[in-house]
């Protein structure tokens, strides 16, 4: 295998930084042979270590300290959620229970249920005044049936019925005249 007369690529030197056990032959052989590309790592490397300063100094705190959980803190917390949902479950059947043991007597009962069946009848006396006349006033004055003059003999001379108009003809008398000529 002939010496690599290229210098390392941008992977290869990557690479060579991260895990130089892991090149190939011939990258590990040229990198220790060719002096430039033994400087272009070491100025890389140089280049992440003041990355790696920067960050440490110039990225802003917590604002609280994070906490780090041992084995035997982690069993506690555990339990936590499993106590949380016992509690709920007893506060819940509590309150269910609990319910009719407070509730008003018979008399009381007995006056929700009038004050009921009084709203029921309240409603269906506007249902019925709904059912006799379903539009409001205004819309009465404007609808047909508040003329009094609109009846069937009027609608039967605006537009006559069928058979009275096949006598006349299309025309009326006029018509007949003038079919006899």
């Amino acid at each position: 295998m002939k010496d690599n007369p290229i210098h390392l690529d941008e992977n290869e030197l990557i690479w060579a930084v991260i895990a130089e056990d892991e090149l190939r032959f011939g990258v590990r052989k040229h990198l220790s042979a060719c002096p430039v590309c033994q400087k272009k790592k070491q100025q890389f490397e140089k280049e992440l270590d003041r990355l790696g300063f920067m960050s440490e100094n110039y990225a802003p705190m917590p604002r609280k300290k994070i906490p780090i959980i041992s084995q035997e803190k982690s069993r506690v917390w555990l339990f936590r959620p499993v106590a949380a949902g016992f509690a709920a479950v007893i506060l819940l059947t509590v309150g269910v229970f609990w319910e009719p043991l407070f509730k008003g007597s018979q008399e009381n009962q007995l006056a929700d249920l009038i004050h009921e069946m009084e709203q029921d009848q309240q409603l269906m006396t506007e249902i019925r005044a709904l059912e006799e006349n379903p539009l409001p006033d205004f819309y009465m004055d404007i609808s047909v049936e508040s003329y009094g003059y609109m009846n069937d003999e009027f609608m039967e001379f605006v537009v006559p019925v069928e058979e009275t108009r096949n006598r006349e003809g299309p025309f009326g008398l006029l018509g007949r005249s003038l079919s006899a000529a």
